[in-house]
């Protein structure tokens, strides 16, 4: 997902956008959101079902989708995880070392985001076997 060759192109693939954006609420950012004055947080996800590049074999390229959340606030802020974007998430990085790879949580549950951290998740589509394993908080 982050190794694209053509990245963030604007073109979106039909019926999927390339990424969203989203407040620490777990909503979708809007307009008006962009214009406050000062805005500390902000969460990007990029849709890896998007990327409309072809492999070698001409067959489309598809990869892990990723929920980035930024805290530019010095202290911790739980975000909502969005439901919308998906039903489990999976930390894959954690700049403040809180949360470990393996620990899955449910889209709606919160997360606290370490101040002046980076927290990056994975979208989990999980199989029918593990589905029978709670997700996680």
């Amino acid at each position: 997902m982050l190794r694209r060759r053509r990245y963030l192109r604007g073109h979106p693939v039909p019926g999927c956008a390339e990424i969203g954006w989203c407040k620490p609420d777990g909503a979708e950012m809007s307009d008006d959101n962009w214009d406050a004055g000062f805005a500390c947080s902000v969460g990007l996800f990029h849709v890896g079902q998007a990327i409309a590049d072809r492999d070698r074999r001409g067959r489309r390229v598809t990869d892990d989708s990723l929920l980035l959340l930024f805290n530019a606030h010095h202290e911790p802020i739980n975000w909502t995880l969005p439901k919308q974007w998906g039903q489990c998430w999976e930390p894959v990085l954690d700049t403040a070392g809180t949360h470990p790879e393996g620990e899955l949580f449910k889209g709606g549950a919160e997360l606290p985001v370490a101040g002046r951290s980076v927290v990056m998740l994975r979208c989990r589509q999980r199989s029918a076997r593990e589905r029978q394993v709670p997700c996680g908080p």
